[in-house]
């Protein structure tokens, strides 16, 4: 399960719309990302997240990723244990050492 809050984070710091948080990035961080992105991540949540955003994010608000990007373990049909399978390891063949070399005689 994915749960994206960036749009509750951002009110919780006055920012209101992708304009103001575009123009807070560039003052705060002399960066600039595109309003209609900002307006995806904000909006939307994302289906792709570059780790560069992420951590401008971060930097911008001073929180870690983790207070507003949650990802938890999903139950699906078949378990990840059948979904990898067992190593077996193959057979090597036995090597014989001899201790005296007369024994080869």
């Amino acid at each position: 399960m994915i749960i994206w809050k960036l749009a509750d984070i951002l009110k919780a710091h006055g920012i209101q719309s992708p304009s103001q948080l575009k123009r807070e990035l560039e003052e705060k961080l002399g960066v600039s990302i595109s309003r209609q992105a900002l307006t995806k991540l904000i909006e939307n949540e994302p289906q792709e997240l570059r780790l560069e955003t992420a951590q401008l994010l971060c930097d911008f608000l001073g929180l870690p990723l983790e207070n507003f990007l949650l990802i938890t373990p999903e139950k699906r049909e078949k378990s990840s244990q059948e979904l990898i399978r067992p190593y077996k390891a193959k057979r090597t063949p036995k090597i014989h050492t001899m201790t005296n070399p007369m024994d080869f005689f």
